[in-house]
């Protein structure tokens, strides 16, 4: 299962909200982007993260790029340079991990999603059979991806209550790549190396720019578990029809 929300639409708000209250960043994407990935955090406990930050309103100041003195945005430190005081800063407080709570509830951004919980929920109790997959998806969560290089996600999930059993060992049962960014490609490249059977069981990036999903049914429905189709309404059927 899909959901949209992800590292683009959070840059864009922060964007936005930055752009509106502050500083003109709308042509500064990939500076904002950098500022997310160096400041945000997930909070483990929302609620209790935005009581503590109204009680003592931490904020942090945050360094812009002039590309001279400073290619790349940092948090402004006690021991920075003095030529620094000329550059320009953005004052980051709840944002930090209003943010990348959008994961959660993509409402915050104005996007009608449903959110990583419900989209765990949803996979494992629908779109498989809880009993045959989902109670052992459950178990094996694998955390990969741009996001999940933003501190704090795995404790977020471990929090977070699914519908069904999970667990008592939860954080056990949840991992996050320790390089989460390019992890995919290395376990293509781990497989097609180790194991001589897998190059049959991919489908190429051509092979689907031809054919689409359809490729995808043709090839996996001899391998993939039965209980993945529902092929009682029709005992003839076949994906060429």
């Amino acid at each position: 299962m899909r959901i949209d929300v992800g590292g683009k639409i959070m840059t864009n708000f922060l964007r936005d909200k930055l752009t509106y209250s502050q500083f003109d960043l709308r042509q500064e994407t990939k500076v904002v982007n950098e500022m997310k990935e160096d400041v945000c955090y997930f909070a483990k406990d929302f609620r209790q993260e935005m009581e503590l930050f109204k009680k003592s309103n931490p904020v942090i100041e945050y360094y812009l790029p002039d590309h001279n003195l400073l290619r790349r945005g940092q948090i402004k430190q006690s021991t920075d340079l003095a030529s620094f005081k000329d550059l320009s800063t953005i004052m980051l407080g709840v944002e930090r991990f209003v943010l990348p709570e959008t994961i959660f509830f993509p409402e915050i951004t104005d996007c009608d999603q449903i959110g990583l919980k419900e989209a765990i929920n949803r996979t494992c109790n629908g779109v498989f059979n809880y009993n045959l997959f989902g109670r052992y998806m459950l178990k094996n969560i694998i955390v990969f991806g741009g996001n999940a290089a933003i501190p704090g996600l795995k404790e977020r999930l471990q929090v977070t209550y699914f519908a069904y059993d999970v667990p008592e060992s939860i954080e056990n049962c949840i991992n996050v790549s320790s390089n989460p960014i390019i992890e995919p490609w290395l376990a293509a490249q781990y497989l097609i190396n180790n194991v001589p059977s897998f190059s049959t069981k991919f489908v190429s990036k051509k092979e689907y720019q031809e054919h689409g999903n359809r490729i995808c049914d043709e090839r996996f429905i001899d391998i993939a578990p039965k209980e993945w189709y529902d092929l009682s309404s029709s005992e003839n059927f076949h994906f060429d029809q």
